[in-house]
């Protein structure tokens, strides 16, 4: 369904072809913020450019890069080359726009495409025309801390150990020998007291960072904490103990101070993305974010941030991230958006649990558990969906379904850790934010015990050896809480290294790619790490994708010597089924025993092929009652939207539509050409469709399928279906009794339905009766207008009902006094309204007429369902010729 935002202007005799692409770029939030600022005035934006690293492309470089250090090196310089070249004319052209002073603070980022300024109204209309640009999007300031309570004092105790600590058993790690030491966890947060005697010896070093980081708000190096929450959440990372209580879960661990958050814990998109660049780029093992964006963030924010996650687990880093502390505000934050941007991007490893599959990226989704273990109850749940987000369409939402989050608990109710305030004090807090560095300390430990780990298998050894509180990974508790012990205990420490892997698809289509249905080997060079000569080398593969099965896993070779590498040819044979998803990565590890130590490496093989979808149904019924909704009886054209989810292009494509359901039938033709659809682009046809008069209301969902078939002969059947809305019967009556008193009323749908009733596209009211007066906030000298929708027995809303409409009782002296232009909230519906009007014409904005309405009451409705996003005028005549003209924006 479209959102419209309404703007009154005068009629633009000379209308600029570029406004259309230019209104679709800028993100509505920004188009509002433009609409209240004076031309002068600078607002802050995030342009996202059109290109970005291909992740698949960056992936296939990647996998035989197994040595972290190197990965990560050859990552950045891929990156910061890509970033350097594509922005390159977006750059000059604001080099230019600063010279004339209508943009300030041009700042580049390469960890994802991006650059950040200041612009004019002006600047920004005009930069969203540049071909390069792929959306404008309002970097405001916005809190970011997930905190639950405010802090409270805790005394300080003499060798005191906190719960947490124990709870998840981190001592116990540290009597092994492991403690954390020589890794980086970098806090991304409100800074860090860097001189508090808990913390001050585990802090980061570098000559060019005299303070252990970086200050992202002030642009200094001074990343001092003056709030509290970063301090909190450093010393249950690394917190040694020196005042008196161990409250870091690895006290060895080496702390870098990012400061992404102002004294008051707000923060922007470009200061958080410039922390993650920063950490990435200055050797950080671990990235600690216990922030957020509420609801999931903006369509910007979170392309921008899923675009950037996926490139930092390409560089090897893993990122614990804190759920948010939403779980007891649903309504405002409702699922599929209650779970806080970036933690509700995808993890490095998906469970098996996660039967919806799709794309992967850095983060470990952090819940928050209390000392018995329960998840608390202010806690963020999931599932979340990407499927509207540009380059990804993955995890699709339907209530129970789509990507579970979180990923683990642990301890966040009542958890000591530092006060900012002192050198040796300590606080206690509540939320997602103290669960989030016990998880990356546990990290710590871990890869303190083999460095080498990689993100994946970090993110399935915590999942994996999690105390479970349900036994499946759910929505509120994820894979369990994370055991610390359990965790460093099966961390593997083997000398026989994987150096690369190779697919051979001799049996397939031989284009080196794996494919959905196709049978490959695989073949993988080993390198042995240690200093000398390791016989009997066993290699075992295992995957727990649903979509693969293994017909031959074991290989073997007799010796490899000190340094040597050796390539095992066929070694495995795997079969990936036909309902394989592209795009995503097939998850494989192999078990190397040899010399009395085991390895298990992973690696991730992409799958490759089209993926189309159905992404949208628009109903046109002219020849009906012309509400958009395919109703029992009617007949009406069906406009079906396919969108190619998958990587490769699906070309001369030709679709053939049938209805699963005796209910409905295709009339005519239902074999017609989609054409080319390339990866991320869709393409539409038109059906007839109608439906039985005998459906039931309870009847609501109507099956179909498109068989595609491609120039390749590769058929791809898409199942969907229609959703038929219950309707809620017309309007019966309406009475202007006297003054702003007015009578309105309407017939029964069912016993028990729930009324919405609209004036003016604005809902009043509930309501479980069959009349509505209202006698407040109603002015009689303008047309109000009311239609009423319904709750259908499934939850969904019906369509309005007719509208119906009073009478002014006094007019103004002009056309402009009594027109009104709003929007139906239900359908794509506009409704223009006034006395004596006689004509509406819709331009689009570089003057070409969409259509001529004749108006014969004194309210019109009209379809701009079909209309793209667009800005239109529309020029309003009233019967004695005068004319007023409503600029309208129509967005996606």
């Amino acid at each position: 369904m479209k959102k419209f935002f309404l703007i009154t202007c005068a009629l633009i005799c000379c209308w600029q072809i570029g406004w259309a692409q230019q209104m679709s770029k800028i993100e509505p939030e920004l188009q509002n913020v433009i609409s209240l600022k004076n031309n002068g005035e600078m607002i802050k934006i995030i342009i996202l450019l059109n290109e970005q690293y291909d992740q698949f492309e960056m992936r296939a470089k990647t996998n035989p890069i197994f040595e972290k250090k190197a990965k990560r090196e050859f990552v950045i310089n891929e990156l910061q080359n890509f970033s350097r070249e594509k922005q390159f004319n977006v750059m000059q052209t604001l080099d230019g726009y600063a010279k004339n002073g209508i943009v300030t603070e041009v700042e580049a980022f390469w960890m994802v495409n991006m650059i950040s300024c200041s612009a004019t109204p002006d600047a920004i209309e005009t930069l969203a025309q540049h071909p390069d640009v792929f959306i404008i999007g309002y970097d405001k300031i916005e809190n970011m801390i997930p905190e639950k309570n405010p802090a409270r004092p805790a005394p300080k105790s003499t060798n005191e150990l906190t719960w947490n600590v124990t709870k998840v058993q981190a001592d116990q790690v540290w009597e092994l020998g492991y403690t954390g030491s020589g890794i980086i966890v970098a806090v991304l947060d409100t800074g860090v007291n860097y001189n508090h005697n808990d913390i001050k010896d585990n802090m980061w070093v570098h000559p060019d960072y005299p303070n252990h980081g970086y200050n992202f708000i002030n642009n200094n190096d001074d990343p001092i904490d003056r709030e509290g929450h970063g301090s909190h959440c450093a010393g249950t990372v690394a917190g040694n103990g020196a005042s008196g209580s161990q409250t870091g879960i690895a006290p060895d661990a080496t702390i870098m101070a990012v400061k992404v958050l102002s004294d008051q814990g707000s923060g922007s998109q470009q200061a958080l993305v410039s922390g993650i660049q920063f950490a990435v780029n200055n050797g950080a093992d671990i990235i600690s974010m216990s922030l957020g964006f509420d609801g999931g963030g903006a369509l910007s924010q979170r392309k921008t941030f899923r675009d950037l996650l996926v490139n930092v687990l390409e560089a090897g880093i893993i990122a614990s991230v804190a759920a948010g502390n939403e779980g007891e505000d649903l309504e405002q934050f409702p699922i599929p958006n209650n779970v806080g941007l970036p933690g509700n991007c995808p993890p490095p490893w998906l469970h098996p649990d996660q039967t919806i599959r799709g794309g992967l990226s850095a983060v470990v989704c952090v819940g928050a558990t209390d000392k018995n273990d329960n998840t608390a109850r202010w806690s963020s749940p999931g599932p979340v969906t990407w499927q509207e987000v540009s380059g990804y369409g993955d995890y699709e939402y339907e209530p129970g379904n789509g990507l579970i989050r979180p990923d683990v608990g642990a301890p966040g109710v009542s958890i000591k850790s530092l006060d900012y305030a002192t050198n040796t004090g300590y606080k206690t807090q509540d939320g997602t934010s103290m669960a989030t560095p016990c998880v990356a300390g546990v990290m710590a430990l871990m890869l303190s015990k083999n460095p080498n780990l990689s993100p994946a298998q970090i993110c399935e050894i915590l999942e994996v050896t999690a105390d479970k509180q349900t036994p499946t990974k759910n929505n509120y508790s994820g894979s369990g809480r994370v055991n610390a012990l359990a965790a460093v205990q099966m961390v593997p420490t083997g000398l026989i290294h994987l150096e690369s892997y190779a697919v051979v698809d001799a049996k397939g289509n031989k284009d080196g790619k794996l494919n959905p249905g196709e049978t490959v080997n695989i073949s993988v060079t080993l390198k042995n790490i240690s200093s000398s000569t390791i016989n009997n080398i066993n290699a075992v593969l295992t995957s727990s994708d649903q979509w693969v099965s293994i017909s031959s896993n074991t290989a073997t070779a007799a010796s490899l010597e000190a340094g040597a590498t050796v390539t095992l040819e066929n070694a495995f044979e795997i079969t990936l089924s036909e309902e394989a998803v592209p795009k995503n990565g097939i998850y494989f590890k192999i078990n190397i025993t040899s010399g009395g130590e085991d390895s298990d490496p992973y690696f991730s093989i992409p799958v490759f092929g089209g993926y189309p979808r159905v992404s949208q149904i628009l109903i046109n019924d002219a020849s009906g009652n012309d509400n958009g909704i395919l109703e029992p009886g009617e007949m009406a054209m069906m406009n079906i939207y396919l969108t190619n989810f998958g990587n490769e292009d699906l070309l001369s494509t030709v679709g053939k539509l049938t209805s699963l359901s005796s209910l409905s039938s295709v009339i005519g033709t239902s074999e017609k050409e989609f054409g080319d659809i390339f990866p991320d682009m869709d393409a539409s046809q038109s059906f007839t469709i109608s439906l039985k008069a005998s459906l039931e209301i309870e009847e609501v969902d109507i099956p179909m399928n498109v068989s595609l078939t491609d120039i390749d002969g590769n058929v791809y059947e898409i199942p969907f279906s229609y959703q038929h809305p219950c309707v809620v019967k017309p309007v019966a009556t309406l009475r202007h009794m006297s003054g702003n008193k007015v009578l309105v009323s309407w017939t029964s749908t069912g016993d028990g339905f729930l009324y919405n009733v609209f004036r003016n596209g604005e809902l009043l009211l509930p309501d479980y009766n069959f009349t509505y007066i209202e006698d407040d906030e109603f002015d009689p000298s303008i047309n109000n207008c009311y239609y009423i929708t319904s709750l259908c027995p499934d939850g969904l809303e019906s369509a309005p009902s007719n509208q119906v409409c009073t009478m002014p009782e006094s007019l103004g002296t002009s056309i402009a006094d009594n027109i009104r232009v709003y929007p139906n909230p239900v359908t794509s519906t506009l409704f223009v309204q006034g006395a004596e009007l006689k004509t509406i014409s819709v331009y689009n904005i570089i003057g070409q007429q969409m259509e001529q309405i004749s108006v014969k009451d004194n309210v019109t409705s009209i379809d701009i369902s079909s209309y793209p996003a667009n800005v239109y005028i529309l020029e309003i005549m009233n019967k004695k010729g005068e004319k007023v003209n409503k600029k309208v924006i129509v967005s996606k």
